[in-house]
């Protein structure tokens, strides 16, 4: 199987499959809705060329990369590009499988590649707050993982 076609079966079997850990919601309730595209690249420049010709046509870009930077380094890049497209209200989003989510057990991360994702800024907030007025996704989450995935974007605003 191919890094796509890896990437595209993790999304199908994983992301967009309902758990009883996010209240019954897949792990990305909007995932597939409004259009994934993914793409596999070797170099951080591909990458900023995406972000930078963003142009809505996707709700999520997933950039593998096949050189599979070191967990500091892919945090590190996620953090540059983030203050640099900040203004443009696009986030990239890390999934390293040195370091995957874990909620009760379950580990949603892809576990093979490094994973960029790239999501408009305010689309990714719209749904955090409507996710947490609206189910119980966010019920079961460790404090953990709630400071690193939604508080960290929200601060002291944070919607849970």
């Amino acid at each position: 199987m191919n890094p796509k076609e890896a990437v595209s079966g993790w999304i199908d079997s994983v992301i967009t499959r309902p758990r009883t850990e996010f209240g019954g919601l897949p792990v990305c309730p909007f995932a597939r809705s409004d259009g994934t595209r993914i793409v596999i690249g070797r170099s951080i420049g591909k990458l900023r060329k995406i972000l930078d010709a963003w142009d809505d046509s996707h709700c999520v870009v997933v950039f593998a990369h096949l050189m599979r930077p070191t967990l500091r380094k892919a945090f590190r890049i996620a953090d540059s590009l983030n203050r640099r497209y900040e203004s443009k209200d696009l986030v990239v989003l890390t999934d390293h499988p040195d370091k995957p989510l874990e909620f009760h057990g379950f580990r949603p991360s892809n576990g093979k590649y490094v994973l960029f994702l790239i999501q408009r800024l305010s689309r990714v907030n719209e749904a955090t707050v409507m996710l947490s007025r609206s189910s119980r996704y966010y019920d079961s989450w460790s404090e953990e993982n709630k400071d690193a995935v939604v508080r960290s974007r929200f601060g002291a605003n944070s919607p849970i």
